[in-house]
């Protein structure tokens, strides 16, 4: 599938979402509905422009909280934005 310029979250297969992180520049893969590390289900409300997931989301350097398409990135960051908050950009073109 080749993404629009507008898409927040490109579907990998299904239950299985890409979204692109300005912190890491990189795209993190949420898999909606797994069982994460904590042992927490990953939810997710539905909406693709403004989504918000369940629980926070961790990846190697990049720890952060999405929600109405806002990503709160956490104090164990290890990227520039750590602290900040930001929107949930687009992915950038190909």
């Amino acid at each position: 599938m080749i993404p629009s310029s507008s898409q927040r979250l490109r579907l990998v297969r299904p239950g299985v979402f890409a979204l692109w992180c300005p912190g890491c520049m990189c795209a993190h893969q949420l898999d909606v509905h797994a069982v994460n590390a904590d042992g927490k289900v990953v939810g997710w409300d539905g909406d693709h422009e403004r989504p918000t997931v369940e629980p926070t989301l961790k990846f190697p350097g990049c720890e952060f909280l999405l929600r109405a398409g806002v990503m709160y990135f956490l104090s164990n960051c290890t990227h520039p934005l750590v602290g900040q908050t930001v929107p949930l950009p687009h992915f950038p073109l190909p």
